[in-house]
């Protein structure tokens, strides 16, 4: 966190899903990507100062009723959901507590829905800041944590709020009466568009299943081929929704026009609803989620609609063991850098993983060990009828080149509940 101090006006940019005038010669509370942004955007020497922000009272644990504790995290929504939980155990623990969350205008429309706790949004006046009584923040809690080698997730912001570990976290995401209309409405075009170009047994359920086409770094991806074999694999009365990034539609829409088998059931989700609460919406009537460590897997999670996980730079129990009609699919290899009782990598932020970098594969090479049957095979977990034998795929022949560094031993794991 920054505390920013312009030399001018400046109206705040779309980075934080909002327009709000920051005036010049007062100080603001930012994440440290808006100050990267200001200096690309107006110039290092519009900046009158951008320090770290110290908060004066950093909460320790002390009892919070009638007290004010503001909380700060930018982004993502995966650590968003994690931290809401955790709050909701603070009020629980504090009824007379007054807590805050500030974070991204974007993330805040999809987590302003829990009477535990208010919702602000960056930037932040710094004066603000002097009307709570303490102040927590979590950026790179997870990224720079040792105990994120074997710890889940929502422990470690449970603990860093001061809470004992619980097993009924439960985040909550907002879904407004508009959106899920809308999605409904998307639900039925797409049942219409598909009776009208797919042969079809009129005694089967349509069965929706959302896909993320790939995580926000390249590291935590799969390979599409294997969404192609999985889609290729089954029944006809399977329909499929893909989710990602605005700068991912493309990819999305190459995927769909490159795989003629599956027209008339392949649909980009992300065109049709494009904000993260009408896609929090769509998943809340889907039958199924699919993807790797991203957004739709944890909002899927808050939802309890059924899920799939598909990992390989860190086990999904760390991540996804908490959530209802959840299955992880961990790909386990003797990668050099593999370390703990894991045995996983652990790279987080972005770029590459450092074996994907020694060898200069695109794709985490442990990703690329996940196949299209591991995905049926944990179908079949959840009770999903796939009427598709699955069959091993053909090991690669043993190469003598030093750099050949993993090999094939995927583990399909049922996270516990």
């Amino acid at each position: 966190m920054k505390c920013l101090i312009s030399k001018i006006d400046i109206m705040s940019n779309d980075e934080y899903g909002q327009k709000m005038l920051l005036k010049k010669d007062v100080g603001y509370i930012v994440a440290d990507v808006y100050v990267d942004v200001m200096i690309r955007d107006l110039g290092e020497s519009k900046i009158k100062s951008a320090e770290e922000f110290e908060p004066a009272h950093f909460y320790a644990g002390e009892d919070l009723n009638g007290k004010k504790l503001v909380v700060f995290r930018n982004g993502g929504i995966g650590d968003l959901l994690f931290i809401s939980a955790s709050l909701k155990k603070l009020k629980e623990k504090y009824p007379d507590a007054s807590i805050t969350l500030i974070t991204n205008g974007y993330y805040a429309k999809l987590l302003k829905c829990d009477a535990s706790y208010e919702m602000g949004t960056f930037p932040l006046l710094e004066e603000k800041v002097q009307e709570f009584d303490y102040c927590l923040y979590f950026q790179s809690l997870i990224e720079s944590n040792p105990s994120a080698e074997h710890e889940n997730a929502y422990d470690l912001f449970a603990k860093a709020c001061h809470l004992d570990p619980s097993v009924d976290y439960k985040p909550a995401v907002n879904i407004s009466t508009f959106d899920l209309e809308r999605a409904k409405v998307a639900k039925l075009s797409a049942i219409e568009f598909y009776q009208q170009n797919v042969e079809f047994v009129p005694d089967q359920d349509i069965i929706h299943v959302c896909i993320q086409i790939a995580a926000s770094v390249t590291k935590r991806s799969i390979p599409l081929p294997v969404y192609v074999n999985l889609m290729n694999a089954l029944p006809k009365n399977y329909v499929f929704w893909f989710f990602g990034s605005e700068n991912q539609n493309g990819m999305i829409n190459d995927l769909i026009q490159n795989v003629p088998q599956v027209a008339g059931r392949i649909f980009n989700g992300s065109e049709t609803m494009p904000t993260l609460t009408q896609m929090a919406a769509f998943l809340s009537i889907a039958d199924l989620v699919i993807g790797p460590d991203s957004s739709l897997l944890h909002i899927a999670g808050a939802l309890d609609t059924p899920l799939i996980g598909l990992y390989g730079p860190f086990p999904s129990a760390l991540r996804i063991a908490t959530y209802k009609n959840a299955v992880g699919i961990d790909s386990n290899s003797n990668c050099e850098f593999a370390r703990g009782e894991f045995a996983s990598c652990f790279s987080h932020g972005n770029g590459g993983c450092e074996l994907s970098k020694k060898i200069l594969s695109g794709l985490s090479p442990c990703m690329e060990l996940i196949h299209s049957h591991h995905i049926l095979d944990a179908m079949n977990r959840l009770g999903f009828t796939t009427e598709y034998a699955p069959v091993e795929p053909k090991l690669p022949e043993a190469s003598a080149e030093p750099e050949v560094l993993v090999t094939p031993d995927v583990v399909v794991e049922t996270v516990p509940v």
